[in-house]
Order: structure tokens, then C-alpha cells, then sequence
């Protein structure tokens, strides 16, 4: 996944990508933070993310969680002390 990576640009509106792995090296998760939903679109229609998916997609054992968006719903603010 690394290697799959542009060395310079990228999508200027891509924040962080973020991956991590569960104790056991069993899974891992991918996901990327971006300034907003449409940069995250263009960046789609762009073909920006086609190389990961190409890789997840060939490899064996590897599935999908889905394309989709979390949306912060609520917070909470914790008392200063």
C-alpha cells in the first residue's frame, strides 16, 4: 500500500490516512480523513483511490467494508478541571 502512493501531491484536500491493525495482525483498517465530502468525491471521480483498490481487491482474504462516510452524529464536551 505504501508504494501504491503518489511520492509527491496527492489530493490536496486529503487530511491524514490512517491505518491500523488489530492486535493479532488478523485485520486491518484503512481510512482516510478529508477537508470535506465533496473533496472526497472529486477525488473518486478523479480516480485517486483506483491503485488501492486494485491492490485490496487482489488480495486474497481481503473484503470491502464499503465506500461509504461516517458522520459525526454527536459529542460530548468534558468539564475543564
Amino acid at each position: 500500500m505504501i508504494a501504491a502512493q503518489p511520492k509527491e501531491g496527492g489530493h490536496t484536500d486529503a487530511i491524514s490516512v490512517h491505518v491500523r491493525h488489530s492486535s493479532d495482525g488478523s485485520r486491518v483498517l484503512l481510512y482516510t480523513e478529508w477537508s470535506s465530502a465533496e473533496a472526497q468525491h472529486e477525488a473518486a471521480e478523479a480516480g485517486d483511490h483506483e491503485k488501492g483498490h486494485e491492490i485490496f481487491s487482489g488480495t486474497p482474504g481481503v473484503r470491502s467494508g464499503g465506500r461509504g462516510r461516517d458522520h459525526l452524529h454527536h459529542s460530548l464536551d468534558l468539564p475543564l478541571r
